[in-house]
């Protein structure tokens, strides 16, 4: 029924809606199960945390697959589509354009409204086209038209407050996007003037927005193409009690991350010394790293999570008997984390499109006593995690300081298709 691609591209598609409401420490994770004797596709969802907005998400989606269902009976689908989506996702497209205040991390500042930094920009073209004797281009002048829209939408919308006018801020900024060269626009600008982490918000924001307008297109056009996305059902994956079980650890103690250092093949008489360098480097002593060993562990232990895409991988290992064809993906609404990502290459039976690259300490695998596929993944990533830490041991022994590397995009957008425009 469905190629690879086609099952990436829904289970990325409905991801996306899934996260319907901001809260970084609720991911949704999806898997599409076709059922060929039916001619139906089953969407399954998990989080690693947040019953209620997992129940929200399931609720949302399985109202437009319901739509779906309908069909010609609902015309224009559509639009009925898109009226679905911005009412489940009103309250993530309001934290999106900065219209209403988000669940932040500690350190992250809220950042500006996005009218205002389009409006920004706005101020920008028009005052360098006042100095400027040559005639403003057609795109820059499209752009300030398509600009001038999207701010009096959010107008409307300040005034209003409804969904509707919440469709037309969308509708607003995928047409801006549709009959703008963004990119051409942006580049056009001085780094001096606008620089380049404020560009990439921008282009950014413009795409996630418009993504909810052409998702109304692209799940409107499929249940008009193929019968399997007229027969669209949401559930919920239920895993046993056991799985969520935490295992006992012994008092843990710094000589065991010591030990992970000896593969990065130092010769044997600079141990100690490459140690001692190593803490000095990092500006600490044994004891204080031994302290925040203790403390960083303990607290993983306490308060780390099965991510959604781990819940996911487990749940089609204890029901493979009674699901005649697996999935193929497991797709998050962000990409995958360094940990998921490697887990996912050690279960070796699914594919996951991307990786941040991001190691979040509060990630935990489950806990099943016994399992051979358990004891198999953890030795794969355990050999993962030392060869790395072998790596990141000599790469700060030869620079002589701690690499700091940029906070990545965690949560990037691939092309939908290439059939919106038929």
């Amino acid at each position: 029924m469905l190629t690879f691609e086609d099952e990436c591209r829904l289970a990325r598609n409905v991801a996306f809606l899934a996260y319907a409401q901001e809260d970084p420490n609720c991911i949704p994770a999806v898997c599409v199960e076709q059922d060929v004797r039916r001619v139906a596709l089953n969407i399954r969802l998990a989080t690693n945390s947040g019953t209620q907005l997992l129940k929200n998400a399931l609720a949302g989606l399985q109202k437009i697959f319901d739509l779906m269902a309908a069909g010609n009976e609902t015309w224009p689908l559509e639009e009925h589509i898109f009226t679905l989506i911005i009412e489940m996702c009103s309250e993530r497209i309001l934290t999106r354009l900065g219209l209403a205040s988000r669940k932040t991390t500690a350190g992250r500042k809220q950042k500006q409204p996005f009218v205002r930094a389009l409006e920004g920009v706005r101020a920008l073209i028009e005052a360098a086209a006042k100095t400027d004797d040559t005639e403003m281009s057609e795109s820059k002048q499209g752009f300030l038209a398509g600009a001038r829209e999207v701010s009096k939408s959010v107008t409307r919308w300040e005034d209003h407050r409804s969904i509707e006018s919440l469709k037309g801020i969308v509708a607003a900024i995928c047409h801006f996007k549709d009959s703008t060269n963004l990119d051409r626009i942006l580049a056009s600008i001085p780094d001096t003037q606008l620089v380049p982490t404020a560009k990439v918000s921008i282009k950014n924001k413009v795409n996630k927005v418009s993504r909810y307008r052409e998702l109304a297109r692209w799940f409107s056009r499929r249940a008009r193409d193929n019968a399997a996305y007229r027969q669209l059902q949401a559930l919920q994956i239920n895993l046993p009690e056991r799985f969520h079980g935490r295992e006992p650890c012994a008092t843990p103690k710094i000589p065991l991350f010591i030990e992970t250092i000896n593969l990065a093949t130092f010769p044997e008489i600079y141990k100690t010394k490459t140690v001692k360098r190593m803490y000095n480097i990092l500006q600490t002593t044994a004891p204080a790293a031994d302290a925040q060993f203790r403390q960083r562990l303990s607290k993983t232990l306490g308060e780390s999570k099965i991510h959604a895409e781990v819940q996911l991988a487990y749940f089609y290992e204890l029901n493979k008997d009674t699901i005649p064809l697996m999935p193929r993906a497991v797709c998050s609404s962000k990409d995958a984390c360094w940990l998921c990502n490697i887990f996912v290459d050690a279960h070796g039976k699914m594919f996951t499109p991307r990786c941040h690259g991001v190691l979040y300490p509060g990630w935990r695998q489950p806990h099943i006593p016994g399992s051979s596929l358990t004891d198999s993944i953890v030795a794969q990533m355990a050999a993962r995690l030392r060869r790395q830490v072998a790596e990141s041991v000599r790469a700060l022994l030869q620079r002589g300081e701690r690499t700091v590397y940029p906070q990545p995009n965690e949560s990037t957008l691939t092309m939908l298709s290439q059939s919106l425009s038929t």
